[in-house]
């Protein structure tokens, strides 16, 4: 035999004890298979934990003031604003205590406040007129006024004329239900010019400027009410 023939006939027999097609893919295919077992094996095994919901939302529910702060809060200012307008000390909604008939929560406060430091004709010019403008205006002016006194007495006094306005007026019920639908959310006065009843700004920025916001003293006093009608509805219905 040659030995061009020789190298024909070697390569002709490697070829032939060469590995086939068939045993090849038989070969490649066995870890695959072997993969796939173990994937369903660890899917298996995977939907038969059982799933525990973390604890933590149970046993420590969020406060009220977590709440609020988590919610929208309610933002008002003017009397005639559409949705939070009867919030506002100026909305009209007449109530009586004693006798005495108020136009608003802002004659309240005014007229409480002259009654603090004994100014008679104030109060009785209060009770002349029912626009709120001019009860503040007066307000102002009480003879007798001490800055510290009325520092001591101003939220409780606000607090009471809310109040009434809310639990004594014909409209009561409607009035009640409107305050009560606020439900849990943070009641802020939005009023740029106020600082100590308000926050100092507008809606429209009051969120982002929440760091430097004023005493908002309305909306807390408004807010107490709030608890203590919705806690007087639910003894009347044990």
């Amino acid at each position: 035999m040659t030995p061009l023939l020789r190298r024909v006939q070697n390569a002709t027999n490697h070829f032939s004890a060469a590995p086939s097609f068939t045993a090849l893919t038989s070969v490649s295919q066995t870890p695959l298979s072997s993969f796939h077992a173990k994937q369903a094996h660890i899917s298996s095994a995977t939907r038969s934990i059982p799933f525990h919901p973390s604890p933590i939302s149970s046993q420590y529910p969020l406060s009220p003031s977590s709440r609020q702060h988590k919610m929208a809060p309610v933002f008002f200012w003017r009397e005639f604003e559409p949705t939070y307008g009867f919030l506002s000390q100026w909305y009209e909604c007449p109530f009586e205590v004693d006798g005495v008939k108020y136009w608003h929560a802002e004659q309240w406060m005014m007229m409480q406040k002259a009654k603090l430091f004994g100014d008679e004709d104030a109060i009785e010019a209060m009770k002349k007129t029912k626009e709120p403008r001019k009860h503040q205006g007066m307000g102002r002016k009480v003879k007798g006024y001490d800055g510290g006194v009325w520092d001591e007495h101003k939220s409780r006094i606000v607090e009471e004329g809310n109040y009434h306005k809310f639990t004594k007026t014909p409209a009561k019920e409607g009035l009640k239900q409107l305050l009560l639908g606020t439900g849990d959310r943070e009641l802020v006065e939005a009023s740029p010019f106020d600082r100590i009843w308000g926050v100092g700004f507008k809606a429209d920025v009051a969120e982002q400027s929440r760091a430097a916001w004023g005493e908002n003293l309305l909306g807390k006093a408004i807010m107490k009410v709030r608890d203590q009608i919705r806690k007087e509805e639910e003894e009347a219905k044990k």
